[in-house]
């Protein structure tokens, strides 16, 4: 899920530079990417960083990096089934506060709100709010769910969806 549109647009420049031939230059693409002090990558980002370093070498046209604009697929959910009383946004914000007044903050969104807001979160809590989410199901992801068929259909890489 936590996989911002600075590093989607990285990598199918990365791809399209595999796909012509141009390997280097691909490489060179996703090392920018890891060396920008503006971008720090986080766990789920340095694994898929993994994958597209081995995929630009073999096969870019069978990787298709998706993300979300939420940084975590929970924010698609009814907070109050966590036990949370206040908006994903307001949460999000106080969480990027710790974050920034901590050099040393090594929790993850999930860790944290369980930590300083007292949230359950478990695969129960998870399945109870996924039954409450509103039909149809939000835009972000039914445009994921729309790309995902149209590669089960199709071949070669397209653009993500927008």
């Amino acid at each position: 899920d936590n996989v911002r549109p600075r590093i989607e647009t990285i990598w199918h420049e990365a791809q399209k530079a595999s796909l012509d031939g141009h390997t280097a230059k691909a490489r060179k693409a996703l090392s920018a990417l890891e060396n920008d002090p503006g971008i720090r990558l986080g766990a789920e980002e340095q694994t898929a960083l993994r994958f597209l370093r081995t995929a630009v070498s073999s096969r870019p046209d069978r990787l298709h990096l998706l993300g979300l604009p939420r940084a975590d697929i929970i924010e698609y959910l009814p907070p109050e089934v966590f036990g949370l009383e206040t908006s994903w946004e307001s949460l999000r914000r106080d969480y990027d506060a710790a974050k920034a007044a901590d050099p040393h903050f090594k929790h993850d969104f999930k860790s944290w709100l369980r930590k300083a807001r007292s949230a359950t979160i478990s695969v129960k809590t998870i399945r109870e709010a996924s039954a409450q989410v509103a039909e149809p199901p939000p835009q972000d992801l039914t445009r994921i769910f729309a790309y995902c068929a149209k590669l089960a259909t199709s071949s070669g890489p397209d653009a993500p969806p927008t």
